[in-house]
């Protein structure tokens, strides 16, 4: 509908006081009047609008639709007429608070810094000496510029920036008395973590409130500069840091309590999502505070390496060849010097398995249990990093699906029997030359050893897996699908379905007795199990990496 401009001016001279009830009634009218699905432009919008359906009140059609051309006039029009009315009521109904709206108009502009002030008065003069360079190169080397005028010169610019900064100042006081209606919130970005805070956390949160009770209106920059979290956390006394480490594991005891009393379906086998609660130093702190002994060297190697490490910072060698050095050195030794450092090993491995059992009986209920929450957090943070699979109790062990498997597994046993110092990969160039010596007739005959293991090893794992539950089993699937092959259970076949991937267990042997070594070795409680020439393979891969 359109109208002519004898009528607009008509209109304009007899307009009345448009209140803010009157504009938002204007706003929902026209928002109501388009027609659904309307995509075009604004301004066909407005010429096939009805204003007289619009039209409301004292106001004439002619009248609502000369308001909105002035409402209209200060908004951008990129878009359809629905889009422009529904930011309009957005405006007028909670001011400044819609997505298009998140600085306030009247929002005093932030003083200019010195160093500013003197990059834009010389922009002009170093753009015409030096035509060749970017704005973004002008701008650093005119601020390399003003680091080097000496301190008179730099006063000028000074000056002027605190001149601003009063004034900005002044129009901040005017502008919150003003608009005092709006809330000033200071964020903070250790507020509605999930999860426990580590103890420096905990500690910087604390340091945080205190500052902000003593000054209100501090800004964040001041807050962080006087604290200087880092290195006061560092400089802290360990008495000082064992109370935020306690206060820390508690947190940590208490959030996975309530983690099990919201989700029990989970049984205590979610995964943790967070990065380790402790770092070294701290869980070190605190094992040395209550009495744990200290865990030993797993190897002769490692024992002969933690020796070495004071030796070679003494020499000023960087830390950077601390391994090869060792490596270097290692290899130089006699057989007997380093059968010596295993036996020295294996001596401290139980004086710690000792120490360690009168430790765990020392200790009350309630530090046991963070002890065994520990223990298990790390041991599945091993598991989730090496892609392990959660054992079940009383789950067959999957023996060697080859002959060489076989024939590996006894002749490692006999060899450990005879000399029990000797490294895996000394056992492992020892039996090797052994099998590709054997016969055809021999070798089938270990091929048909692991056959028959395998069809014993079928019947107790259908056996066992009767006795799991429908959760229990339904969770075997879904980490096992491959299984599937085995147990026969086509009822359940459509639990392999989700997350379906390759069974370490069955496509390769080496897994299966690696996620056993690596699980004994993470508890350093019990001796070394050698079974299946996968255990070899592990231990190999561990010699070889730290050699």
């Amino acid at each position: 509908m359109d109208f002519t401009e004898e009528e607009e001016m008509e209109t304009s001279d007899k307009e009345q006081a448009w209140g803010r009830e009157d504009l938002i009634t204007l706003l929902h009218s026209i928002k109501e009047n388009i027609p659904k699905g309307d995509m075009s432009i604004y301004t066909k919008g407005e010429r096939t609008l009805k204003w007289d359906k619009v039209a409301f009140g004292p106001y004439s059609p002619q009248m609502c639709h000369q308001k909105w051309k002035e409402l209209s006039k200060k908004m951008r029009k990129v878009r359809s007429l629905a889009e422009l009315v529904t930011e309009a009521e957005v405006v007028f109904e909670n001011p400044f608070q819609g997505q298009n709206w998140k600085i306030h108009p009247d929002f005093p502009r932030r003083p200019t810094p010195s160093n500013s002030i003197f990059s834009k008065e010389n922009f002009k003069k170093f753009a015409k000496q030096l035509p060749e360079m970017t704005s973004p190169e002008l701008f650093k080397l005119m601020n390399e510029k003003y680091n080097e005028l000496p301190e008179h010169k730099k006063a000028k610019y000074i000056a002027k920036f605190q001149k601003e900064k009063e004034m900005y100042e002044k129009r901040m006081r005017k502008f919150r008395e003003e608009y005092s209606g709006g809330k000033k919130v200071q964020r903070d970005s250790l507020k509605n973590i999930k999860g426990p805070l580590t103890p420096h956390g905990l500690w910087y949160r604390h340091e945080r409130r205190e500052f902000l009770l003593a000054n209100p209106g501090a800004k964040r920059d001041c807050i962080r500069q006087s604290i200087v979290q880092k290195v006061r956390w560092s400089k802290l006394p360990d008495e000082e840091k064992l109370k935020w480490i306690n206060r820390s594991l508690e947190q940590q005891t208490q959030y996975e309590e309530e983690d099990m009393e919201k989700h029990p379906e989970n049984n205590g086998s979610r995964k943790a999502k967070h990065k380790p609660l402790l770092r070294k130093s701290e869980r070190l702190l605190k094992d040395l505070a209550d009495g744990k002994p200290d865990k030993p060297p797993s190897k002769g190697y490692n024992l002969f390496c933690k020796e070495q490490k004071a030796n070679i910072q003494g020499e000023g060698l960087p830390n950077t060849q601390y391994l090869v050095i060792c490596s270097q050195r290692w290899k130089k030794m006699t057989k007997s010097q380093k059968e010596a450092y295993q036996r020295r090993c294996n001596k401290l491995k139980k004086e710690y398995e000792v120490n360690m059992n009168q430790f765990l009986c020392t200790v009350t209920d309630k530090e046991r249990i963070l002890l065994e929450n520990r223990k298990s957090m790390q041991t599945s943070t091993l598991a989730a990093q090496k892609g392990t699979k959660n054992k079940f109790q009383g789950e067959p062990k999957k023996p060697p699906e080859r002959g060489h498997a076989v024939f590996y597994s006894e002749k490692m046993a006999e060899l450990r029997a005879k000399s029990s110092h000797l490294s895996s990969r000394t056992c492992m160039t020892m039996v090797s030359p052994l099998w590709k010596k054997l016969a055809q007739k021999e070798k089938e005959h270990y091929q048909r050893i692991a056959q028959e293991r395998a069809r014993e090893y079928q019947v107790e794992l259908r056996s066992w897996f009767k006795t799991l539950s429908t959760k229990e089993q339904a969770k075997y699937f879904d980490q096992n699908p491959n299984k599937l092959k085995i147990l026969d259970n086509p009822e359940q076949r459509w639990m392999a379905k989700k997350g379906r991937t390759s069974d370490s267990e069955d496509d390769n042997i080496d897994t299966s007795s690696d996620e056993d070594d690596s699980d004994e070795d993470s508890e350093h409680m019990e001796k070394e199990k050698w079974s299946g020439c996968s255990s070899i393979s592990s231990s190999s891969e561990e010699d070889s990496d730290m050699e």
